[in-house]
């Protein structure tokens, strides 16, 4: 059984450096403000939206949400559902498509994934 939210909300990222925060937002079903907020106090880095996070950052915010992220290097882009990771970039992977949040837009996976930087792994609830 999938561990898929029944809906997705688009958030649109509100700057170059924040995907991670609306990503988050989006996989967890939370907003915005409160993963800027519980990154913010669990990282120490004030400006972490401007900046960008890491894959570790975005693990250690998930646990301070009381939602452990599991880091997978193998998965099936038609299957899967998590927070895939790219070279510079994070979008949500949900059941072979991907939502993107630097403009809101939805692809199928496989398309998405031979426009863009190379996918690094996967990231899931454990």
């Amino acid at each position: 059984m999938s561990d898929a939210l029944p809906i997705i909300r688009v958030i649109v990222q509100r700057g170059d450096g924040d995907c991670a925060i609306a990503v988050l937002a989006m996989y967890l079903g939370l907003n915005y403000e409160d993963i800027l907020s519980v990154a913010t106090q669990t990282l120490k880095r004030p400006l972490l939206h401007r900046a960008g996070m890491w894959t570790k950052d975005i693990r250690q915010t998930a646990e301070a949400l009381g939602v452990p992220l599991k880091l997978r290097r193998k998965f099936d882009l038609e299957t899967a559902n998590g927070i895939l990771i790219l070279r510079g970039h994070v979008a949500v992977l949900r059941d072979g498509m991907v939502v993107d949040s630097s403009d809101g837009t939805i692809w199928d996976a496989d398309v998405y994934v031979s426009q863009n930087d190379k996918v690094t792994g996967l990231l899931t609830k454990e």
